[in-house]
């Protein structure tokens, strides 16, 4: 029982010693990432665990090789593959049934440079959290907050009009169960750490009993 207690003492504090990089979406395993389609496709719901709307999903390079007034789609790539995008500039959300906590991601400008993206978290209709990014398109900004206990987060950029689309890469997120994601690297290090510690600790408490 002794023994128990301490790997799961172990594995709660490997866990929970960056939250932020417990679980990971990255939009490259959608079936809609297809970079020879060059078209952009609907965020299914449930993917990652989550209802998605307004979100689109596009190989970044490739869907938006002819537009070069939009550079902020090739740049907004953080994993090799598909990003994702609010659809028409107009305001998108995530959101699921149970409450999360929403880690943040990657954030770049489509069109234009000094594009005004308000995010917001909610529980029901309260708005618990908010934060506003100024993006340019040529480097990805990223998010890093811990906003604990939402069901829901929006987004809202620039006029919320046609130019005002924003990139999202590698969104971040907790305590959503969906076998399809797995913990960033990060997570797998301090765990496989912990355990590996628990294992010295064991070993020389046998050597003092021996």
């Amino acid at each position: 029982m002794r023994r128990l207690s301490g790997f799961a003492t172990v594995l709660a504090l490997a866990t929970a010693a960056d939250p932020a990089s417990a679980q990971l979406a990255t939009f490259d395993d959608l079936a809609a990432c297809d970079p020879t389609s060059h078209s952009r496709v609907l965020v299914g719901n449930g993917y990652a665990g989550f209802d998605w709307d307004n979100f689109y999903v596009a190989d970044g390079v490739n869907t938006y090789a002819d537009f070069p007034s939009a550079p902020g789609y090739a740049n907004g790539v953080i994993t090799p593959g598909c990003i994702a995008l609010n659809g028409f500039g107009n305001p998108s959300e995530i959101s699921s049934s149970s409450a999360f906590t929403f880690n943040g991601g990657y954030f770049t400008s489509a069109y234009n440079d000094n594009l005004i993206v308000r995010i917001g978290g909610f529980s029901g209709s309260s708005e618990l959290f908010t934060t506003t990014l100024t993006l340019n398109t040529s480097t990805p900004q990223l998010l890093n907050v811990a906003w604990e206990g939402v069901d829901r987060v929006r987004f809202e950029s620039g006029d919320n009009a046609p130019g005002s689309q924003f990139v999202f890469d590698n969104f971040r997120f907790n305590n959503v169960t969906d076998p399809s994601i797995v913990p960033e690297p990060a997570t797998i290090l301090l765990v496989g750490g912990g355990l590996g510690l628990l294992g010295l600790v064991g070993r020389r408490r046998r050597k003092t009993t021996s």
